[in-house]
């Protein structure tokens, strides 16, 4: 589990990221020009999502925000979504002290658009990530800051309930020796208020 410390944080981030993106949004009023509270109600609400992965003796805990950028884009008989996601983890591992790291990246998601309860997920992300020390396990990562891809499948559980599993890679792209890099298959469970 996250540290006592790592989960308040997380825990603290999605609750403020949360209620930032609720689809409450401050708008000008064009008649007076003061600052109104308004409601978007087109706009996707973010989800919280647990995830725990393991690989190669070494255990991963996160906690992800995700931020939506725009509706979905209708495309035939599906939705193509995109959002920004925000993690906060800690690896562990039998050979070494465990890791902290944070995590930003940009996800493009494909979901067929039908009325069943049960719905397929895909999506890829692209980002960046920085971890606290510079080796994970046996891993030497060469550098602090490092690049992130990712790849899941997950299975929407009516409308507030996600489950699947997410593929990551972090690595500095060679810029920095050693280069070792983490990859790590999760399970995630994921809520939309």
């Amino acid at each position: 589990m996250l540290p006592h410390r790592t989960a308040a944080v997380a825990c603290l981030g999605c609750v403020l990221a949360l209620t930032m993106a609720s689809g409450v949004v401050a708008a000008p009023d064009p008649g007076t020009g003061t600052t109104a509270i308004a409601s978007d109600g087109d706009r996707p609400s973010p989800t919280v999502a647990l995830v725990r992965g393991k690989q190669s003796g070494e255990t991963h805990d996160a906690a992800l925000v995700r931020l939506p950028i725009d509706p979905p884009l209708r495309v035939g008989i599906s939705d193509l979504d995109h959002h920004w996601q925000f993690e906060l983890g800690r690896w562990h591992s039998g050979i070494s002290r465990s890791v902290g790291h944070v995590a930003t990246a940009w996800h493009v998601s494909w979901q067929p658009r039908q009325s069943a309860t049960l719905r397929p997920y895909v999506e890829a992300a692209l980002g960046l990530a920085a971890f606290d020390h510079t080796q994970v396990g046996a891993r030497r990562l060469g550098s602090h800051v490092h690049f992130t891809e990712q790849l899941g499948a997950d299975l929407q559980l009516g409308r507030q309930w996600r489950i699947g599993w997410r593929y990551a890679h972090y690595s500095n792209a060679g810029l920095r020796s050693p280069n070792d890099g983490v990859d790590m298959h999760s399970l995630m469970v994921q809520w939309r208020p």
